[in-house]
């Protein structure tokens, strides 16, 4: 959510991501870790109103040992801004991804 626009500048911002872990370190991290981070190099790089970034895995590990789920995910999210602020915002992020399902 870019704060408001400068004369001349797109309001939108679209920012691409790469599961492949271009974002960050190239360390092995816990997932909360991963999207807070990525959470916060947005923030960094674009200094928008507001961040959500909303972060969905399959672990091999729950998969093939322990666990032994298939298909099982789990979620994460990180809020900044007015996304973690304003309760409206936070729920109207969350609402439009339920949508695309």
């Amino acid at each position: 959510m870019p704060r408001e626009s400068r004369k001349g500048s797109n309001p939108r911002v679209i920012l691409p991501t790469s599961p492949s872990g271009a974002v960050g370190d190239r360390r092995l991290q816990i997932q909360e870790r991963l999207t807070e981070q990525i959470a916060r190099e947005i923030q960094d790089a674009v200094n928008p109103a507001g961040v959500g970034v909303v972060m969905e895995c399959q672990h091999l590990c729950m998969m093939m040992r322990g666990v032994e789920k298939q298909n099982s995910l789990m979620k994460t999210s990180a809020m900044l801004g007015t996304f973690r602020s304003e309760q409206k915002t936070r729920d109207e992020f969350l609402s439009l991804l339920q949508m695309k399902r």
